[in-house]
């Protein structure tokens, strides 16, 4: 028991610290600006302040430093994962092309809960960057059972091209678990426990 309060208390640590180096990079480096303004106000309706570096310090001792450098490079590794999951900057997927490129909205989800007639809240889920963090969170309603999931929000790149090699009967294209898997990460997330593929539709409509 001991060492669940020790561990949670741990955790408390790190999560005050890393709302507060969020609340300190109000030129926006790291997080987008409503992040920063809405953890700002955070602390200013419930403490009245942004915790000051005196504060942090006097909190956090010697290890200050080297918990926000964490804090920091976690955070830069979860912004370079973003990057690689939507293609931003990347050729074309399927041949290497730079030119004329689309893209093609689908997710892999790793499912954390299951179970028939489920009608609970969703689970938030914590994760540092070094080990996958999560883009998003939610829940896929059936007719028989309810899921909650952590989802990775991905675009398959395409040039020109290849859009039109892979296209239907009636010139439309959609991304299935088949061309998905040509995406560079689609093998390192699957070994991580993302599986199940979702479609672009129902990745709008049917997950939050």
């Amino acid at each position: 028991m001991e060492t669940q309060d020790s561990d949670d208390n741990e955790k408390n640590r790190w999560e005050a610290l890393r709302l507060a180096v969020i609340a300190d990079d109000t030129e926006y480096n790291y997080w987008p600006a409503e992040e920063v303004n809405q953890t700002r106000n955070t602390f200013l309706r419930l403490r009245g302040s942004v915790p000051s570096l005196a504060a942090l310090q006097a909190h956090y001792g010697d290890h200050l430093a080297s918990m926000v450098q964490k804090i920091v490079a976690d955070r830069v590794a979860w912004l370079q994962l973003q990057v690689e999951l939507q293609g931003t900057n990347s050729p074309c997927h399927s041949c290497g092309n730079l030119s004329d490129l689309s893209y093609h909205h689908f997710g892999l989800a790793r499912i954390l809960k299951k179970e028939r007639d489920w009608t609970g809240s969703l689970i938030s889920v914590a994760a540092s960057a070094v080990t996958l963090p999560l883009l998003g969170t939610g829940a896929l309603y059936g007719s028989e059972t309810s899921k909650t999931a952590s989802i990775m929000r991905m675009r398959l790149v395409l040039c020109k091209n290849c859009l039109e090699q892979h296209k239907g009967l009636f010139g439309g294209f959609k991304v299935t678990s088949r061309y998905a898997q040509i995406h560079p990460l689609w093998n390192k997330l699957n070994e991580a426990g993302f599986t199940e593929f979702i479609n672009a539709y129902d990745l709008a409509n049917k997950w939050h």
